[in-house]
């Protein structure tokens, strides 16, 4: 059982570099790129360790300049990256993105093979830490896209349960990369085996066929699987410039809050942003109090570019009391 904790999340999954052209140039005709650190699991570190609690990211990270940037900007919010495989010679992942605009849509380009974390093996990578963590979340979406990560999922990333702390799931369905056909039945154990998941409505909709409101699929996945605690959310942009942010959670008693109107600016680690909001919730507070905070968090990061969620306690207080739109002096 987990006795000294060290930190109040841990969390693991890969690290990627992301490019994307500035002023909404298409990449063939774009000089410049502005590069971004991206990968949910560390943005979720960050964000929990920026509204205050402590945090840890596991990983295996190419021990190359570009690595290195990786985890400078994970260290910067003050993650403990001491746990991080470095792979010497080993590749960064890179994901290229170009913003889209009414009526083009944004196009998403991956170069991930070989790249460190794929061809570490988990048993390389040092547990120890889960003994010391009240949560241990995992971030399944690029999981479940790629054979290439099965032996982590084999693993469920060094089976956590025996280690004593919470274990916490999201999973959304990957941008233009649906779930690969070998890795649904690993998704789904997963998922069926943690206390914690966060989902959205298309991840449901693919893994199980559930449609309906956004209560009725709350209802139906939490009578599916043993999680204690399901947080569901949906997010509709009717146009890559503006949408609606929606979350719901469910354990003894379905809670609900505000639907979030938006003008977005990137929509890139959003969910990641509620997943932040919402442990940080949950380990400070009631599940109501949680699921604002997510919400906050998550129709905030809309308005910010990048994938990392530059958000304080504040921030998400002033939204939640209806302050975020006034005039701050």
């Amino acid at each position: 059982m987990t006795t000294d904790i060290a930190y109040d999340v841990v969390t693991c999954g890969e690290g990627l570099l992301r490019l994307s052209p500035a002023r909404y140039e298409r990449l063939e005709q774009s000089n410049v790129l502005d590069v971004h650190v991206t990968g949910a699991a560390l943005e979720v570190a960050v964000g929990v360790q920026r509204l205050g609690l402590q945090t840890a990211w596991l990983s295996a990270v190419a021990d190359t300049p570009l690595g290195k940037k990786v985890i400078n900007k994970v260290q910067e919010h003050g993650v403990d990256t001491r746990y991080v495989y470095r792979v010497p010679e080993g590749r960064t992942g890179l994901c290229y993105v170009e913003p889209g605009s009414a009526p083009r849509l944004p196009q998403f380009l991956y170069d991930l093979d070989h790249s460190a974390f794929r061809s570490t093996h988990p048993e390389q990578v040092n547990w120890s830490l889960l003994t010391q963590t009240r949560v241990y979340h995992i971030d399944a979406t690029s999981m479940a896209a790629d054979p290439a990560y099965r032996p982590w999922l084999e693993n469920k990333y060094i089976d956590p349960i025996s280690s004593g702390c919470i274990t916490s799931v999201c999973l959304d369905v990957p941008e233009g990369h649906p779930f690969h056909g070998q890795m649904t039945s690993l998704i789904v154990r997963l998922i069926e085996e943690a206390d914690l998941v966060v989902i959205t409505v298309r991840a449901l909709e693919t893994l199980w066929g559930i449609s309906g409101t956004l209560n009725e699929v709350a209802y139906d996945i939490k009578h599916r699987i043993a999680a204690d605690v399901v947080a569901v959310v949906e997010n509709r942009l009717s146009t890559p410039r503006a949408g609606n942010w929606q979350g719901i959670a469910i354990a003894d008693t379905l809670y609900e809050d505000r639907i979030y109107r938006m003008e977005v600016i990137d929509a890139g680690g959003t969910l990641s942003a509620f997943t932040a909001g919402f442990l940080y919730g949950k380990l400070t507070g009631t599940l109501e109090i949680a699921l604002k905070y997510g919400n906050a968090a998550a129709a905030l990061a809309h308005s910010i570019p990048g994938h990392i969620s530059w958000l304080t306690k504040q921030d998400l207080q002033s939204q939640i009391e209806g302050e975020g739109t006034k005039l701050q002096r």
